[in-house]
Parts: C-alpha cells; sequence; structure tokens
C-alpha cells in the first residue's frame, strides 16, 4: 500500500472488497469519515466480478463506472470533512479512464469538469492537455495557500487563485462517462513533482497495533543519552508465513516480546552473482503472538505499508537475508540535543542497519538518528534500479529511518537524520542548509528515509524524500 508521505487522509474509496462473496456495494470509506451512496445508474465494474460491467480497474477488483453524467457517487454525511480553507493545505486525487464529458468531481463550488475534448476544466480555467480516452490516467489537485494546481500523469497542466473558503454541502464523485478508482482527500498537501502511485493507498494509519501511529504502549519517552533503540535479528529458517527462527538477538533497548510490533525487512541478497534482485527493500509489519527466545511466531502474517505484498517462505531464504527489527510505540518522544540514536551496524549474523518507531503524539528530533556507514554494504548502482528503488526500503551504506508521527513532527535547526556532518551547500551534493528546515542536509548519506506526519508541523520536505527513493541524491 503506497503512501503519499506526510499525508492526512480524510477520505479514500477504492470501489473494491477483500472477497468475492462480500455484500457490499464497494463504497467503503477507508478514513470512515464519510458514508457514500450510489445514484443514478453508477455502477461497481471489474473483470473478475461477476454480473458487473466488463472493465479492468486500475487497482484491485473493481472500479466506479458512470455510465452517464446523471451519475454519481454522493457523500451523505460529514461534509464538515470535505471544508476547505482558501489558506489552508489539501490534496484530491483519482484515477480516472475518461470517455465523454461531464463533472470528474463537485466539492460545493468547487467543480473539476472535463469538457468533449477532454480538456479539464476548474475554476473558469482550462487545463493546456487533454485525456487520453480510455486509459487509466491519474489526476491530482494541490491546494496551497490559495492556490490550486492541478497535475495529469504527474505533470502540471492548470493552475488557478481560490478565493473563498469551500464549505460544501455536498460532495459528489463523478458526473462524466468513464470509469474512477482510487479516490483520495487529504487535510495536507506535499510539494514538487507528484509521484503517481504504483499501488492503493492506505488510511489505516492510526488504528490496531500494527501500522499506522502505533499504540502509545511505550508511553512519554525522552532519550537523553547515546542509544540503541530497536532489537535485531536475522531470520535462519522459516516453518511457514506465520513461523520462523532468527539467528540470535541483538537487543537495544526495546526487545523483543509477545504483541510487539516488527518490522520484516528483506535487506541484500545473498550473493551478487546477479544484478536482478526485485525483492531487496521490501518490507512489512506484524505482532508477535508467542516468542520463545528466537522462535517466532505471528499473530497475523504480515501487513506491508508500500504497496508490494510478499510471502515468508523458505524459498525467499535461498536467495535473499531477511531481518526482523521491533517497532517501539510511543505515545510521544523527544530525542534531547546532542543525543544520537544509531541502529546495529549491519552484520549477517544479526541484521541492522535501520532505526524505525512509531509516535502517536508529537516527535521532537533535536538530536540526531545517525545511519549512515551502519546499513547492508552489498549493492551497486544496477542492482538498486533493478529493484525499483520507488517505494522500496533499501538499506544500503546509508541506512535506513522509519518513522510515523500522528501529530506534530518537528526537527531543531541542529538536528540530523541519517548523515552524521552539517554544514550549508548549494544543493549539488545533496545539502541545503543546516537543519530542520532543509530536507536534503537531513537525509543526506542516508540510502532509505520514510516519516509519516499527520500533524500540522513537519520539517523535512518531501520532495528530499522523493529525490531520495528515486535513486536521485
Amino acid at each position: 500500500m503506497s503512501k503519499r508521505d506526510f499525508g492526512t487522509i480524510k477520505s479514500i474509496l477504492h470501489f473494491d472488497f477483500p472477497y468475492f462473496n462480500e455484500p457490499n456495494d464497494g463504497l467503503t470509506d477507508e478514513a470512515s469519515q464519510e458514508v457514500w451512496a450510489k445514484s443514478g445508474s453508477t455502477s461497481l465494474a471489474g473483470t473478475q466480478i461477476p454480473y458487473a460491467t466488463n472493465a479492468e480497474p486500475k487497482f484491485g477488483y473493481r472500479c466506479a463506472y458512470f455510465p452517464n453524467t446523471s451519475s454519481y457517487i454522493t457523500g451523505t454525511n460529514n461534509h464538515e470533512t470535505f471544508n476547505i480553507s482558501a489558506s489552508g493545505d489539501y490534496e484530491i486525487e483519482a484515477f480516472v479512464k475518461f470517455s465523454s464529458a461531464g463533472n470528474i468531481f463537485t466539492f460545493g463550488d468547487l467543480i473539476l469538469a472535463v469538457d468533449s475534448s477532454g480538456y479539464m476544466m476548474l475554476l473558469e480555467q482550462t487545463a493546456s492537455t487533454a485525456f487520453t480516452s480510455d486509459t487509466w490516467q491519474h489526476i491530482l489537485l494541490r491546494i496551497t495557500q490559495n492556490y490550486c494546481t492541478l497535475y495529469l500523469d504527474g505533470v502540471q497542466v492548470l493552475g488557478a487563485e481560490i478565493s473563498d473558503d469551500i464549505t460544501p454541502s455536498s460532495v459528489q464523485l463523478g458526473g462524466f462517462v468513464g470509469y474512477m478508482d482510487e479516490f483520495v482527500f487529504r487535510a495536507s498537501a506535499s510539494s514538487g513533482t507528484p509521484k503517481i502511485p504504483a499501488a492503493p493507498y492506505t488510511a489505516t494509519f492510526d488504528v490496531g497495533l500494527v501500522g499506522g501511529f502505533g499504540t502509545s504502549s511505550d508511553g512519554d519517552v525522552t532519550i537523553s543519552s547515546n542509544s540503541q533503540i530497536n532489537s535485531y535479528g536475522l531470520i535462519n529458517s522459516i516453518t511457514d508465513a506465520k513461523t520462523f527462527s532468527i539467528n540470535s538477538w541483538n537487543n537495544g533497548t526495546y526487545t523483543a516480546s509477545e504483541s510487539r510490533e516488527i518490522m520484516i525487512h528483506i535487506t541484500a541478497p545473498i550473493s551478487t552473482e546477479s544484478a536482478d534482485y526485485p525483492n531487496v527493500g521490501l518490507y512489512a509489519f506484524s505482532k508477535i503472538a508467542s516468542i520463545d527466545d528466537v522462535n517466532i511466531t505471528l499473530e497475523d502474517g504480515i501487513t506491508t505499508e508500500n504497496g508490494f505484498d510478499f510471502t515468508l517462505s523458505s524459498e525467499l531464504l535461498d536467495t535473499y537475508r531477511v531481518q526482523i527489527i521491533t517497532v517501539p510505540h510511543f505515545k510521544s518522544l523527544t530525542i534531547n540535543s546532542g543525543v544520537t540514536v544509531t541502529p546495529l551496524s549491519w552484520n549477517t549474523t544479526t541484521g541492522g542497519g535501520i532505526v524505525a518507531f512509531r509516535c502517536k503524539g508529537d516527535c521532537t528530533i533535536n538530536g540526531s538518528i545517525i545511519t549512515h556507514g551502519r546499513g547492508a554494504v552489498r549493492y551497486d548502482w544496477c542492482q538498486m534500479e533493478n529493484s525499483k528503488l520507488i517505494d522500496r526500503f533499501l538499506c544500503a551504506q546509508g541506512g535506513g529511518i522509519f518513522i510515523t508521527c500522528g501529530k506534530t513532527f518537528t526537527t531543531s535547526e541542529n538536528a540530523r537524520l541519517g548523515a552524521s556532518w552539517s554544514g550549508e551547500g548549494d544543493g549539488s551534493n545533496g545539502a541545503t542548509g543546516k537543519g530542520g528546515n532543509s530536507g536534503y542536509s537531513l537525509v543526506q548519506n542516508s540510502s532509505s528515509y520514510n516519516v509519516s506526519a499527520g500533524g500540522d508541523t513537519h520539517t523535512v520536505s518531501e520532495e528530499g524524500r522523493r529525490k531520495l527513493s528515486e535513486g536521485k541524491i
């Protein structure tokens, strides 16, 4: 499940269902903030669905189908979810397969329409590029400080001013002829060129033990001395998809125990004879159901957060080194100035190289999380490219950092994430400044860097993270 960093998802529709005999209408709002209903001749489409319109959805089993301009999906209860402040930050996105003219969505006075030639229209302006008919394309409307920017397949095609707040009395999706999949509304906005998702997003950050912002089970924590907070183990045998053993533990502050969340990470290939290792960098999460020293049984199998599923199997160990990492769940976290959190340096006995935690409340980093020089080193650029850097969590010499934060994520001027050096630069070497307000200097030398923040404040740039994920810095 791919996700846009710093996104606060308020509504998400997959138009899907988990099983073939699931008796729902495909309109479950994963963020659980809106009730949706079909009107007109709206139906669901999918080649694998009996009696549904024969069309291939973008993701999953099915998608929404609007056969005429009188067909909609309408929000029916919490319209305040979609209140848009003219000075705020928001994103609306979806995949659309356009056949003929109508409205793509209607948020009160904010209407994104498409004319008979396939050009999108917004606030009396017309986009510069038309849809390609009967082809899935990605649209994203970004609202940032009184200005709307519309993207088609990652390319800006329109910009328009918003003068007033938008408080819709109703919200409608559809009204054009064609298909829609993966509708998302979030009360925050990224920056730079948007990345087209390679898999469905998720809104389930803050529910349950596994995933999201965690359960606060480790309480309010202030780290006042240099620490290794995670514990690490390298899997040496797998019985089935939920049962395995590790070589040994290298314990940090938070050790493995029943109900503890763990990250499962395909860290490195065993051999470098081939350049093609498609599973390198895949990661997932699970909860420990039972543990007997090095023998572990998971409660519910594994759950991915990056859109690329994999299964624990003995065959996996024939090619890859797979590690597990304990994931602390803080209520709030402060890393004091002058204090450094580091991972175990990677080794082929116990793993290492990654710092991972979840924080349900505020996360304040006045000190450093230093990972570079501690990750697995058996990579070259060809291997990285073939394993598809985007949405992977690679752990080369730079190590990796994985954080989710439910409220405000703040880094002070002298904070460091990833790199141990500080200093200013012109951006040519990845440095754009000295600290909290510069994503590049924060993430320099960290091969993988993932921070998801649900609060209003975050000081790590999306652009810096995106460039890292695409292997550009």
